[in-house]
């Protein structure tokens, strides 16, 4: 079987998990061949998937040169998302592709997509024989918002490769404080605004403690956490790390002594499994889609997880560790073990192909 996919080959972990499967699948001894826009165009073997980089350019140019790519390379099944899923999905479907699988990772909430777009894509997941989501809340939205069938939905957990990572050291996060970190991009979605006060919270209640708050990302609300801070007096103790390398983010995991997690809106949330497979102490919003693969038990009772738009409730919480409240982590890495094995995951993506 000669299998394309679609995704941009970088150093995230996201990345890493599509290379995964690409790798896997390969090794099961199909002719693997992954597509990608970047900078420069360029041909490589790695793992025995052939690597097909391709200039990016202009709206039409990339449309152009999806159509040409999968015109010579003729493959029986893709696998295709974010950016690449409308017209790999368009012309997959004119050059009698056998099999297109279509992966949607982003509730339209987050995206706050307009009916247009909805519109659009509606048109093009109907085309997709499978649309592969990361959680049932996902799924749900999938079905009602784009009218696709039930039965054309499967659910796909995300596992993490940051286990495998070296980490690299972040020389901002060499004090003796106790960290308080937030990955991932910085939104008024994302809820970091709401973090940031309940840190303001902590720090009032605690004004001897060390305590520092770390975002890792960036994003467009970069600016005004940044006055926000400066407004609370706080400048000093919240660092703006940037983006990271998936090695520098397996320090940044280590180094924490507490993840937080606080959005608004969530389809997965891959930066909660990551916090659980390197046994990071963490607080997740209730809104997250990858709670929904937990056991219902802890779900709901754990006081690892609060209400997003109740920052009181978090400021308590966070409190709480900054104290030094314990959390039992050897069971939590065994949970993300049995939840999100790699094995399992690779198993059950091997059979969405081949069904």
């Amino acid at each position: 079987m000669r299998i394309a996919f679609f995704f941009t080959v970088n150093k995230g972990l996201l990345s890493k998990y599509f290379e995964s499967l690409a790798t896997y699948m390969a090794e099961k001894g199909h002719e693997v061949v992954l597509f990608s826009f970047k900078g420069t165009a360029a041909v490589k073997i790695k793992n025995n998937v052939r690597y097909v980089s391709v200039e990016k350019g202009s709206y039409l140019k990339n449309y152009s040169n999806i159509y040409r790519f999968l015109k010579q390379e003729q493959p029986s099944v893709i696998i295709t998302n974010f950016n690449y899923l409308n017209p790999s999905i368009l012309f997959a479907k004119l050059l009698g592709v056998g099999k297109i699988i279509a992966w949607q990772h982003t509730s339209t909430k987050h995206n706050k997509s307009s009916k247009r777009q909805i519109t659009v894509k509606r048109w093009f997941l109907k085309k997709a024989d499978t649309v592969v989501v990361n959680s049932k809340l996902l799924g749900d939205e999938i079905a009602e918002v784009f009218r696709i069938p039930a039965n054309r939905i499967t659910r796909l957990p995300f596992f993490t490769p940051i286990a495998g990572c070296k980490p690299q050291k972040i020389d901002d996060l060499a004090e003796d404080a106790f960290y308080i970190g937030c990955p991932g991009r910085l939104l008024k979605d994302k809820n970091q605004r709401t973090l940031l006060e309940a840190f303001a919270e902590v720090k009032k209640n605690n004004p001897t403690t060390h305590i520092k708050l770390v975002f890792a990302g960036t994003g467009p609300d970069t600016e005004y956490l940044k006055q926000r801070a400066a407004a609370l007096q706080l400048s000093d103790l919240v660092l703006f790390l940037g983006m990271l390398s998936a090695e520098e983010m397996a320090f940044f995991y280590k180094r924490i002594d507490l993840a937080v997690f606080p959005s608004k809106h969530e389809a997965f949330g891959l930066v909660l499994i990551e916090a659980m497979a390197l046994e990071t102490p963490f607080l997740v919003s209730n809104v997250f889609g990858a709670l929904q693969f937990l056991p219902e038990e802890f779900v709901i009772n754990s006081e690892l997880i609060f209400n997003p738009e109740n920052g009181n409730e978090l400021a308590v919480k966070i409190e709480k560790h900054v104290k030094g409240h314990d959390v039992d982590m050897n069971s939590i890495r065994d949970m993300y073990d049995k939840t999100f094995s790699k094995v399992a995951i690779l198993k059950a993506f091997e059979s969405i192909v081949n069904r």
